[in-house]
C-alpha cells in the first residue's frame, strides 16, 4: 500500500465525501454473483477485484483523515457536552439582549420602516405574529 501526504486542505469534510463512496456492497455482491455463476473465471478474480479493492483503500483513508478520529467516545461526549452548554448560555445571552430596552425600540423602529416601505401591510403581519 502507497502513502500519501496529508495536508489541512486536502483533509476530508463532510462536504468532501461523495455519499457513494462507501457503497462497497453492491460491487462486492456483482463479483460474488459472477462467481458463483461460473461467469468469472478464478484466475481472473484478482484482477476483476481490483476496483473493489482500490475503493476500500480509499475508504481507509478517507476514515483515517477524518478530523477527530483519534479521539475515543468520552472524549466526543465530553466535547458535545461542552459545545450544548455553550449553546444553552448563547441562547440566554441572545435572551438578555432581546430584553435590552434599546434593542427593543430598535426592533420596533424596524418594524415601522417595514410598515411604510410595505405599504403598513408588514406592520399588520408582525402584530398577528407578535399576539
Amino acid at each position: 500500500m502507497t502513502s500519501t501526504s496529508v495536508t489541512p486542505s486536502s483533509l476530508p469534510t463532510e462536504s468532501t465525501i461523495p455519499p457513494n463512496q462507501f457503497d462497497l456492497l453492491p460491487d462486492l455482491y456483482t463479483l460474488l454473483q459472477r462467481v458463483y455463476n461460473d461467469d468469472l473465471d478464478a484466475k481472473d478474480i484478482g484482477t476483476e477485484s481490483n476496483a473493489l479493492r482500490l475503493k476500500i483503500s480509499k475508504a481507509r483513508t478517507l476514515l483515517a483523515n477524518l478530523p477527530d478520529i483519534q479521539k475515543t467516545r468520552q472524549e466526543q461526549r465530553e466535547e458535545m457536552d461542552e459545545l450544548v452548554e455553550r449553546i444553552k448560555k448563547q441562547r440566554q445571552m441572545l435572551k438578555e439582549i432581546g430584553e435590552l430596552d434599546a434593542v427593543k425600540e430598535a426592533v420596533e423602529r424596524s418594524r415601522a420602516m417595514e410598515g411604510v416601505e410595505m405599504g403598513g401591510e408588514a406592520g399588520m403581519e408582525v402584530e398577528m405574529q407578535d399576539v
